[in-house]
């Protein structure tokens, strides 16, 4: 699917554009580290002048991951909002990342580098079941706490949730 947004002869004015980004869209670069998802991109594309647009990025679905903490697989409900500016005019790369300058001679903008990384960029560090509205692998958890007990007793108390307290040594011990 083309990712690209002609818009020399779109008149000035608000235009929105539908996408749909699945496995096929993440396992044709090497280094993603989304394997399994589907997204619903919305992209609002504000022409301001024929120099000067705003798009408004909207992606909202899941990814399918493994959970931290009991190794089960589900699905991860992502949404975020993002705001690209570009600017048609011949000047060096911007250290601005939400800035994009276009030479004068383009008459599309590819967006599909942008998809990619603005839904990276909603994988959060951690990823537990419940995250997901599920609960861990019950019998994952028994092993988790058998084993988290017998090499470190004093050290960790964690929750279902994947919610980890360290403990101080003093208080602990009798």
């Amino acid at each position: 699917m083309e990712y690209r947004i002609p818009f020399l002869s779109m008149k000035e004015g608000t235009h929105p554009y539908h996408f749909e980004v699945g496995d096929d869209f993440f396992s044709a670069r090497e280094a993603s580290l989304i394997k399994a998802a589907h997204l619903d991109v919305d992209v609002a594309f504000d022409k301001r002048d024929d120099h000067h647009f705003e798009l408004t990025f909207h992606l909202k679905g899941h990814y399918h991951v493994p959970c931290d903490r009991c190794l089960d697989e589900f699905d991860l409900p992502v949404e975020g909002r993002f705001v690209l500016r570009v600017e048609r005019k011949d000047a060096p790369p911007s250290d601005d990342e939400d800035l994009l300058y276009l030479p004068l001679y383009a008459h599309e903008v590819d967006i599909s580098e942008y998809i990619y990384q603005y839904a990276h960029m909603l994988m959060p560090f951690r990823k537990v079941c419940a995250m997901g509205d599920k609960a861990c692998d019950p019998e994952m958890e028994k092993l988790i706490a058998k084993y988290s007990s017998q090499s470190h007793p004093h050290l960790i108390k964690s929750d279902s949730h994947g919610t980890s307290e360290t403990q101080d040594l003093e208080s602990t011990e009798g």
